[in-house]
């Protein structure tokens, strides 16, 4: 079934990527590997590289792909610079981050998303590491760090510079979920400076005030803009 453009981001993924597969995909915050699983049987070819920081986690990463070879999982945070640094374990594991809870107080969190103790983890940024690993391109760079999104993208500044990742997917935040945690309109304006504009917005979380409080963002930059987007026919109306 054909799913419209516009309502699924792993479908915009496709549809972004020109339907023409992936090579080299990193998952930044893969946690047991759910994302990873769709990206390895969506894209056939594509070598997946999944970074999960708690060592507990990547222990179940690893194990669940230990025999597929494509998935490289490394125990490692993602940030913007290549050192240790202390990282936040939480009741609820999806919620583990570098960032800590605001002081104030829990509001738009929910209730195991708070801490249960620190523990310090090894960092790495994208620039380096594909440096080090032979990647000059990324065709998906998939983001979900809860709040150390905008790190891990100052830690990417000559792979986005360069444009050379073709699809950012990346969790975004509209309320103070984590301490000095970047906003929205943050990650935006960074990637707008190396290039890169909003392509949509999906599974927007909205609080029980009607606050809206995070959301999934896809990212592009201007050659699948130019090479896929405008190629459609214009508007009808």
């Amino acid at each position: 079934m054909t799913v419209e453009p516009g309502r699924d981001a792993y479908s915009d993924q496709s549809l972004l990527l020109g339907n023409g597969g992936a090579q080299t995909i990193i998952d930044v915050g893969a946690n047991v590997g759910n994302t990873v699983e769709k990206y390895y049987f969506t894209y056939p070819n594509a070598t997946i590289h999944a970074f999960e920081p708690d060592p507990a986690t990547f222990a179940q990463l690893t194990q669940r792909y230990s025999a597929h070879p494509r998935v490289q999982c490394w125990c490692n945070a993602v940030s913007n610079d290549q050192n240790r640094a202390a990282f936040f374990i939480n009741e609820d594991p999806g919620t583990n981050s570098l960032l800590p809870r605001p002081g104030s107080g829990r509001r738009y969190y929910n209730q195991r998303g708070v801490l249960r103790q620190k523990i310090e983890v090894s960092s790495v940024t994208l620039d380096g590491f594909c440096e080090s690993n032979g990647i000059t391109a990324v065709d998906i760079l998939k983001l979900d760090i809860q709040g150390g999104e905008l790190l891990a993208l100052k830690g990417a500044e000559q792979l986005l510079s360069s444009q050379s990742v073709s699809v950012i997917y990346t969790e975004v935040q509209f309320i103070q979920l984590y301490d000095r945690a970047p906003l929205f309109h943050d990650i935006c304006h960074f990637l707008e400076a190396k290039g890169f504009s909003l392509y949509g917005l999906y599974d927007l979380v909205v609080a029980a005030n009607g606050q809206l409080r995070f959301a999934d963002a896809i990212f592009i930059p201007p050659a699948i803009r130019e090479s896929v987007l405008d190629q459609f026919p214009q508007e009808p109306y």
